[in-house]
């Protein structure tokens, strides 16, 4: 069920008035029933294998959460991941094999993406386990972020859920402002686009230069405005029944860096991987005596193989492998700018870890110092006013302690100024402290950092 189908309109508009119709307590019996229509029209296989991990989901997150003793926990954490990725993996590739015919569930990419989250944020003890089963389906099946993302934290979707609150005009306004934005990027520009595109690649040797130059500078906009425009058709969908959903994409092209394009750009999933796969990976080689380059590989891959799998066309039940299969130039030119710019960030990343460290360093030397007391003082004299040469060295050695001391202190100060003004700075901090290995204990333990 397209977003741009007479069928999903009527689902929409039945689902919106049922919605503010009906009294509270059926609200989310609406919009579950109505994710599960929406998931369920394309094959009933979708409804049920999401039904399934969602469960799996739910109830491990309460095992977990329950567990007392670490090991346990950690057993029953590692072992849902396993179940999840190799779920997701035999899905997406199975169809490889030879004799092997395996339809890939519509969304399963972005469910399970929000279901590994959801585990890692309970053993990490970030979140609750969820206790509303009916909440915890609508957080993973919710329909108009259930085909084109984006993906939702529970922390973020879980509270809306159980706040009641109710909406209010603008917000209705502004959702519908965002749908017809969405259509215009989708009808008028990648739609338009489009046939001109496909028809200079399906006769790649037969065009010419300047023709395989235009496919490849409107390609990235006929993408943009294609992933770009489902997104904000759920997005302003959401709004106008009430829920704020993460946004995808911030103006991309006016990126004036690779680095930065590639944060505007799919956005929850860029986070998603810096969070829950690269920062707990690089801590955990540090851990092992490897490098942080080992991490930021598996990260570009995984960055790499999803943002293929983001891709939507007119249908939406195309995939990455067919896409990449009819353009294998262009979709590897993207990839490697999604590299590049997952590159650039753990440079800075891995930049603010070093700082943490120094001010750890800096504020144990300020305070070794301040113990022993290796501050200036003035030496005493003798009776005819004269200072033993003596204690005129010792005050020089004490004065110039002094000032190391100083020059010290203001370098650890700086370095706090750089890690507070640091890009997502205090989630780094979260994030490291979470992680096996902990290159900040020094500077939180030194009082340093908060």
């Amino acid at each position: 069920m397209s977003f741009i189908s007479l069928n999903f309109v009527t689902l929409f508009v039945c689902t919106f008035l049922l919605y503010y119709t009906l009294p509270t307590k059926y609200k989310k019996a609406v919009l579950l029933l109505s994710s599960c229509v929406f998931i369920g029209y394309y094959h009933i296989a979708f409804l049920v294998i999401a039904l399934l991990i969602s469960l799996a989901t739910f109830f491990l997150g309460k095992w977990v959460g329950q567990t007392k003793r670490e090991k346990d926990a950690k057993r029953i954490y590692i072992s849902g991941l396993c179940l999840l990725i190799v779920g997701w993996l035999t899905f997406r590739y199975a169809n490889l094999l030879p004799g092997v015919h395996l339809l890939f569930p519509l969304g399963i990419s972005f469910y399970t993406f929000q279901a590994l989250s959801y585990l890692t944020e309970i053993y990490w003890k970030e979140e609750e386990p969820e206790e509303s089963l009916t909440d915890f389906m609508i957080y993973m099946l919710f329909f108009m972020k259930f085909l084109s993302g984006p993906i939702e934290r529970a922390r973020d979707m879980l509270p809306q859920l159980k706040s009641g609150k109710a909406v209010a005009y603008q917000s209705i306004v502004y959702g519908m402002k965002l749908i017809v934005v969405g259509l215009v990027k989708k009808l008028i520009l990648a739609d338009y686009i489009s046939p001109h595109i496909d028809g200079i690649f399906n006769s790649v040797h037969a065009a010419s230069g300047v023709q395989l130059l235009m496919a490849c500078l409107l390609y990235p906009i006929e993408l943009y405005g294609d992933f770009s425009g489902y997104t904000d058709i759920a997005l302003g969908g959401a709004c106008m029944l009430g829920f704020k959903l993460s946004p995808n994409f911030n103006r991309p092209f006016i990126a004036q860096t690779t680095a930065e394009f590639w944060r505007r750009w799919h956005m929850s999933l860029s986070f998603w991987v810096r969070d829950y796969l690269y920062l707990p990976l690089s801590s955990g080689m540090r851990r092992w005596g490897l490098g942080p380059e080992q991490g930021l590989r598996l990260r570009q891959r995984v960055q790499m193989g999803q943002n293929g799998a983001a891709v939507q066309r007119s249908d939406p039940v195309v995939h990455a492998a067919d896409e990449q299969q009819r353009r294998p130039g262009l979709g590897g030119s993207l990839c490697g700018g999604a590299a590049q710019g997952a590159q650039s960030e753990a440079r800075g990343l891995i930049e603010v870890q070093r700082r943490i460290m120094r001010i750890g360093k800096h504020a144990d030397v300020v305070q070794d110092r301040r113990e022993r007391g290796l501050h200036g003082t003035v030496p005493p004299a003798d009776a005819h006013g004269r200072i033993h040469p003596a204690s005129r060295q010792g005050a020089a050695d004490g004065i110039a302690a002094h000032a190391v001391a100083e020059q010290d202190e203001a370098a650890a100060a700086e370095a706090a100024v750089f890690l507070q003004k640091a890009q997502r700075g205090a989630q780094v901090v979260r994030c490291l402290r979470k992680a096996p290995a902990r290159p900040a204990r020094a500077a939180v333990a030194a009082g340093v950092v908060k």
